[in-house]
């Protein structure tokens, strides 16, 4: 198996995968990578456009099929199943990534390989907004706080209030947090969480007992990896000279509002009886 493996999920939109192959195909080092894509509630029309995607590209792809919708991060432990770690011959990188990601920066599987994967064990790469031009890392410098702990469990008391708590809650983001976080944004640390639309795992993360949490399905990626980190005292390091870009909820955007707040309240109720998020 390659030194990088790139994986990601499709789902019911080939074309936003195929911009995620393209993409890292034009990249640096790219003999080095191989692609594994998920395809959720897979068809025959779908598996046979991501095997054209994959005859395209100079980079090996291989496609799991999966007749269920497993989700994003279910999607990917499924393709971490298949990777034995314990072998010569697994990859010392694991970059995750929504399909939506693009990597326009064709230095960055280069400036990867240089990294050492016995300490940096979870990786958070700048992840640019498109539409924005903003960084989406560090995602979280620190635990999460009193008032933010207060501000989930009025966000997610009642449907009906939440989005004036978001109000409230994005007021707060932009004026205090992201000052704290602009600071840090050119330098490389050791941060609380990562942003899930994309991060680099080294294999050392998964031999030293890392592993995904998939009893969720959406938006916990991110305060489950910093939790299993934790305990597991291993570090998340936010690197920016390690760059992708994000087209952020081109995959999603078809969700309605009510819809992804229904399951991020599950999600919330699910991380908070299993973690104890300590300040």
């Amino acid at each position: 198996m390659n030194n990088i493996v790139l994986i990601t999920v499709n789902y019911k939109n080939t074309s936003i995968t195929e911009k995620f192959v393209l993409s890292a195909n034009q990249c640096s080092n790219n003999l080095v990578i191989s692609i594994i894509i998920v395809d959720n509630q897979s068809t025959q029309k779908s598996v046979k456009e991501l095997e054209i995607i994959g005859n395209n590209s100079k980079i090996d792809v291989t496609i799991l099929p999966s007749k269920e919708n497993l989700f994003y991060w279910g999607g990917i432990g499924l393709a971490l199943s298949k990777i034995d770690f314990n072998s010569s011959q697994s990859p010392n990188w694991i970059l995750v990534a929504n399909n939506d990601i693009i990597f326009n920066n064709s230095d960055i599987f280069k400036n990867l390989l240089k990294q050492n994967n016995l300490v940096k064990t979870i990786i958070a790469p700048r992840i640019i907004q498109l539409l924005t031009g903003m960084d989406q890392n560090p995602h979280m410098l620190n635990p999460l706080s009193l008032m933010q702990k207060c501000y989930y469990a009025l966000y997610y008391s009642n449907p009906f209030t939440a989005k004036l708590v978001h109000f409230f809650g994005r007021f707060l983001n932009r004026n205090i947090l992201m000052k704290n976080k602009s600071e840090s944004n050119n330098n490389e640390i050791n941060i609380y969480a990562p942003h899930g639309a994309c991060m680099i795992f080294s294999k050392e993360f998964f031999l030293r007992g890392g592993y995904l949490d998939i009893g969720f399905s959406f938006y916990g990626e991110e305060l489950s990896i910093a939790e299993i980190s934790r305990k597991l005292e291993l570090p998340i390091t936010y690197i920016p000279d390690l760059v992708v870009h994000h087209n952020e909820h081109a995959s999603t955007s078809s969700r309605d509002w009510f819809t992804a707040y229904s399951q991020s309240k599950k999600t919330y109720r699910y991380l908070r009886k299993k973690y104890t998020f300590k300040t």
